[in-house]
């Protein structure tokens, strides 16, 4: 008993082109990693640039605090000086003259204004140390982004190499089987046609 053969020339080829359809499609992932590779380095452009301001708000924080020490030694100074020549009943001439000099220093540097400048300090401290907090937000976040943008490259890449030997493979076994099962008889077939016409 012979049983019926399956027609596998409609395999052959389906196994061939659909290779050829894999190795197309793993193309799309890779222009989709290529966009997502380029906002990466967008991103990391932009954490470059959030820790330069990040770097400059901490400096600028710093010299509000230390004008901030400086005005409060010197309050601290004119205090204690104060309290010194206010415990004593009498004065000499050299102490007198002293406190003097140090009172005109502190008042030509107008007391109301280095108050002023305390409050000022403190509200620009205060604004700085918020904008620090924000920015340190932002770094993180694009951190986070970034690492997630790149897993996703990275994922996209091996899918791409793996979609496109998939196919390649199955793409050169479609061919080489349709070929040496099919196409090969085939030929040998119209030959033998061909010389059996001409022989008659």
């Amino acid at each position: 008993m012979k049983f019926p053969e399956i027609p596998t020339d409609n395999l052959y080829k389906f196994m061939a082109l659909s290779g050829i359809a894999i190795i197309i499609a793993s193309f799309f992932p890779f222009y989709f990693q290529h966009k997502l590779h380029i906002q990466s380095l967008r991103l990391a452009g932009d954490k470059i640039l959030l820790y330069s301001e990040h770097e400059s708000l901490k400096n600028k924080t710093l010299r509000v605090l230390e004008k901030f020490d400086s005005t409060k030694q010197n309050v601290k100074y004119l205090q204690e000086i104060s309290k010194l020549h206010k415990s004593k009943k009498t004065m000499t001439m050299k102490e007198f003259e002293k406190f003097s000099n140090e009172l005109q220093k502190f008042e030509a540097s107008k007391p109301e204004l280095v108050i002023g400048e305390t409050v000022e300090y403190i509200d620009d401290f205060w604004d700085k140390y918020q904008q620090l907090k924000a920015l340190s937000i932002q770094i993180a976040t694009k951190e986070l982004e970034l690492s997630y943008i790149n897993n996703i490259i990275i994922k996209g890449v091996i899918l791409f190499y793996f979609c496109a030997l998939v196919g390649f493979i199955l793409s050169c076994i479609g061919f080489s089987l349709w070929y040496k099962k099919l196409q090969v008889p085939l030929d040998m077939t119209i030959k033998n046609k061909i010389q059996d016409k001409q022989k008659q």
